[in-house]
């Protein structure tokens, strides 16, 4: 996993980079969800070229883990309270995520499209990105506040739509590029470890920094896919991730590499591409697409003019013994950042509901989306915002202290 970034050796080769789940809300489908007030499986994925060459292998197989038994969620709350973040001089300010401890949470100043970065510590802001910074997407923090994220503010500057994605990382209010060049920042664990993605000449890679200050590593995948990219990193320093057409994968602190396959589904004659979220509560969130038949839509063909589906399933997946449990089955609303006038948000295959902050309803502020908890389960945040884009209400962000 110390192989360098050598773009002469990596030939171009036209792709479809995949669709994904990705670890926190973007900014703009945080927006969309408060205007359409609606909820759905988080599938904001672009598309981007992407190859590997054939000479890069991946690492040897793992060797078999102990099982381990599976992991708790946290405990029922017998009451939450809901208050306001502060949000300075600002109208529209929307909760993206957070930390662990739940000490921490990241949001974004709008307009969508020219958002400023907003940084809370214990309730208060502690950083905010100035007007030169009008495109700091912040897409994780740690318990340290050490955020990361992607800079499009060198093409909003000159006037133009966001094109030029720079890893950068945030701490103690300051705005810092990754070394290595175009890519994206997408988690950071609490021992700083961070991991994102590349652009490099027809081909986006899955790397890791160390640290703030290191040199991208590449994530090794199997010769001859397409490229890759990750979602998140555990604790422990596990990354998930995945190759753009096919399964993810699991790549660990010892360099060891896990493919994970996706599951037998009841009724579901084939699936296809798995698409690791995010870690929760020690499971992978991960999402999933099948393909089906549905028996209404078909009921008057033959067989071999049947229209087959398709769609995407939620699961949690813990590899040892390899294990998957259904979260959404892709028709009803997803655990993950569902949007709706009753707050609340999904732990494990339960929703939990959360008090409305009052005063956002005078505001008229009555959709939210609430996209974070802590691990610990007591810290919850989202945004109250406009149901109806026609009231001009506010996008408030809102957090939940439950016991």
């Amino acid at each position: 996993m110390d192989d360098s970034l050598d773009a002469a050796d990596l030939p171009t080769r036209d792709g479809r980079r995949r669709r994904r789940l990705r670890r926190g809300w973007p900014v703009a489908l945080v927006a969309a969800a408060l205007a359409a007030g609606i909820g759905g499986t988080l599938l904001a994925r672009t598309q981007r070229p992407a190859a590997l060459p054939a000479a890069r292998q991946p690492s040897p197989p793992a060797t078999p883990r102990p099982a381990t038994p599976a992991p708790a969620d946290p405990g029922a709350w017998n009451s939450c309270t809901a208050g306001q973040l502060p949000v300075g001089r600002n109208r529209d300010v929307m909760v993206v995520g957070g930390d662990s401890t739940g000490r921490w949470q990241i949001g974004a100043v709008q307009p969508v499209g020219h958002e400023r970065a907003i940084v809370w510590h214990d309730g208060k802001v502690v950083g905010e990105a100035g007007k030169d910074r009008t495109a700091v997407n912040l897409t994780d923090i740690n318990s340290s506040g050490v955020a990361v994220g992607t800079d499009q503010s060198k093409d909003i500057a000159k006037g133009g739509p966001p094109v030029d994605e720079v890893p950068y990382v945030y701490r103690n209010g300051v705005f810092s590029k990754l070394h290595g060049g175009n890519g994206r920042a997408v988690a950071i664990n609490d021992a700083g470890v961070i991991v994102g993605e590349l652009d490099l000449p027809g081909v986006t890679l899955p790397v890791r920094w160390k640290s703030m200050n290191a040199q991208p590593e590449l994530l090794r995948l199997p010769a001859g896919t397409e490229g890759g990219g990750v979602s998140d990193i555990a604790a422990d320093g596990t990354i998930a991730g995945y190759e753009n057409t096919g399964p993810g994968y699991l790549w660990r602190a010892d360099g060891t590499m896990q493919r994970i396959d996706p599951p037998t589904i009841p009724g579901i004659p084939a699936t296809g591409t798995v698409t690791p979220a995010r870690f929760r509560f020690g499971w992978l969130i991960a999402g999933v697409q099948v393909y089906y038949y549905d028996p209404v839509v078909n009921a008057s063909r033959a067989p071999s003019d049947r229209v087959r589906g398709e769609r995407g399933m939620e699961f949690r997946y813990r590899p040892q013994p390899p294990s998957w449990e259904l979260l959404s089955d892709g028709i009803e609303a997803a655990p993950e950042g569902e949007a709706g006038t009753s707050p609340g948000i999904w732990v494990g295959h339960a929703r939990r509901s959360l008090p409305p902050y009052q005063p956002a309803v005078k505001l008229r502020s009555t959709t939210y989306v609430v996209p974070y908890i802590s691990e610990d389960g007591h810290t919850v945040a989202g945004t109250a915002g406009a149901g109806d884009p026609a009231s001009n209400a506010p996008s408030l962000p809102i957090i939940w202290r439950c016991r």
